[in-house]
């Protein structure tokens, strides 16, 4: 899947419209179409929160607050806030946040949290969710989308995803339950992936966890793991690898 840029300015009618659908903007005395054109060039940010909405908002009963958070700082940032007030529940909590800011003066995104009722898991929503973001991110120049995998099953999805994991302690700790959770024969295929890629890259920060996700008997060491990861969207390979299953 490709997707094209294309450019947009944020008029004050759409930020009355992103308030109409119950969104909240704080953090600014900047008026919001001002901050966001200014500092977050070509972002529809209406197009994204309508599509949060409309595909989270029967996700749940219960009440949901949603948030627009613009920061000022050095670097100004945005904060998409979109949860149910038991979205601390792992069962039945709905929850959403995604963080823009700039580093090194480039653009990265945060996938910094994302929970769906149980019930709903695995039915496509988080397609649904991540297709006019990845939309955005294109029309912004985004750099680097980075994850934090730690919630429920997310060690494995975010790998499958092709995201590549940033830091070796925490690559060395999952190994090290791999090996205390599979047979001789698993951890040595297991350990070979990563002798394979840290022998050529001792402080790598691009490990290929999905090469472990492939591996059956790696599933369930994963959705138990925690680790941070990121995508390169200015890298093609990284950028095919993730958009093709990511969407496929």
């Amino acid at each position: 899947m490709t997707f094209t840029p294309y450019p947009h300015i944020i008029s004050d009618f759409e930020i009355g419209a992103i308030k109409a659908r119950g969104f909240l903007f704080e953090g600014s005395s900047i008026p919001a179409a001002e901050f966001i054109n200014t500092r977050f060039p070509n972002f529809d940010l209406l197009a994204v929160l309508e599509a949060i909405n409309v595909t989270l908002s029967p996700a749940t009963g219960a009440t949901i607050y949603k948030k627009v958070i613009l920061e000022e700082g050095l670097p100004p940032g945005i904060e998409i806030q979109f949860f149910s007030d038991d979205y601390a529940d792992e069962n039945n909590g709905l929850a959403l946040v995604r963080t823009f800011t700039w580093e090194d003066k480039n653009l990265v995104v945060k996938h910094e949290f994302f929970r769906l009722p149980r019930r709903v898991r695995r039915t496509g929503i988080s397609k649904k969710i991540l297709l006019p973001l990845m939309q955005q991110y294109v029309n912004m120049g985004v750099r680097k989308i980075l994850v934090h995998a730690a919630l429920e099953d997310g060690g494995f999805v975010w790998a499958k995803q092709f995201f590549l994991a940033t830091k070796v302690s925490e690559v060395n700790s999952i190994l090290a339950h791999a090996k205390g959770n599979l047979t001789p024969q698993q951890y040595m295929m297991a350990k070979r992936i990563y002798d394979n890629y840290y022998v050529h890259n001792a402080v790598g920060q691009a490990f290929p966890m999905y090469k472990w996700a492939e591996l059956s008997f790696m599933e369930p060491i994963l959705r138990s793991s925690t680790w941070h990861g990121a995508v390169d969207l200015t890298n093609p390979i990284e950028l095919g690898n993730f958009t093709t299953h990511a969407f496929g």
